[in-house]
């Protein structure tokens, strides 16, 4: 298995690209990421990761994640089909570079979900994108939505996803700076209920 550093190693070939725009989606899990992206088929095209890991309940492979053994993403990873990658729950994780070309190639605009832990990694590379947080209110109502959404959607993982849901709730509410100070084109949208996303939806549509 592959360290994130080791792996960054091999990703340092892949030029930065200043000239490619994506609208990053970033939040906890089951805040309605891929709701958003499944309403915005007409303006954007979804940059489908790649990963190691198993798919959940309902995840399609091709639509949601291309899903791969370890092995077929080390071989690629070294034989530079991968613009990004990093390393979740002993899992790999990217983006290859068929896929972002086959995306920015395409008539529509060009969106992602990232993983908060590997913004920076995906900036350094795309500096021209935009980040679009999702979170809910840092409230005991903000959290009850999370976890009930959470218990609804992922069977896999539960006790460490939200271990790792507060500590996305920290770093974008507590710890200096926080996620919104250290990203400077970023916004953040607070998900209260279904009909929060309308804002994020709009604006989106209106990107450029």
């Amino acid at each position: 298995m592959l360290t994130n550093e080791k792996l960054k190693r091999h990703l340092s070939d892949f030029p930065v690209r200043p000239d490619i725009k994506v609208d990053v989606i970033s939040g906890p899990t089951a805040i309605g990421k891929h709701t958003i992206v499944n309403q915005l088929k007409k303006t954007h095209k979804f940059l489908v990761p790649t990963t190691t890991r198993p798919p959940l309940r309902d995840e399609v492979n091709g639509i949601n994640y291309y899903f791969v053994n370890k092995t077929d993403f080390v071989r690629g990873l070294l034989n530079g089909k991968f613009a990004t990658g990093f390393i979740l729950e002993n899992h790999y994780y990217g983006f290859s570079v068929e896929e972002l070309e086959k995306a920015i190639s395409s008539e529509y605009k060009t969106i992602a979900i990232i993983y908060y832990k590997v913004l920076d990694q995906f900036i350094e590379k795309f500096p021209n994108s935009f980040i679009h947080f999702m979170f809910p209110p840092f409230t005991n109502s903000g959290l009850e939505l999370i976890k009930r959404r959470m218990l609804s959607k992922t069977a896999w993982n539960f006790e460490q996803r939200w271990r790792d849901t507060l500590e996305q709730m920290n770093a974008m509410y507590v710890t200096k700076p926080t996620l919104l100070e250290k990203y400077p084109k970023s916004r953040l949208y607070k998900i209260k209920d279904d009909r929060s996303t309308s804002k994020l939806i709009k604006d989106l549509k209106k990107s450029k």
